[in-house]
């Protein structure tokens, strides 16, 4: 399980760059128009990050734990994902 989300941290983080990049290219272009909606897609991401870290680091602790994997799994299961307004 680790390595899985291990992968996934990867890519939120190639993601975050890449959007950094158009924000670069925005900024290079003068185009002050697309600044809200590069920064929303930049605020999204660090709590992509941060919770894709932080289910890292529980993993790692839980390693070899079968009873802190199922409490951790049964703690991500629960999760009620609101939608922003």
């Amino acid at each position: 399980p680790v390595d899985v989300f291990a992968g996934a941290l990867t890519q939120e983080r190639k993601v975050s760059a890449a959007i950094a990049d158009l924000y670069d290219a925005a900024t290079a272009a003068r185009d002050a128009t697309s600044y809200p909606l590069l920064q929303f897609f930049l605020e999204e991401q660090v709590e992509e990050e941060a919770t894709v870290s932080a289910i890292v680091d529980q993993l790692t602790m839980a390693a070899g734990n079968g009873g802190a994997l199922l409490l951790l799994d049964r703690e991500l299961g629960s999760r009620v994902v609101a939608p922003k307004a």
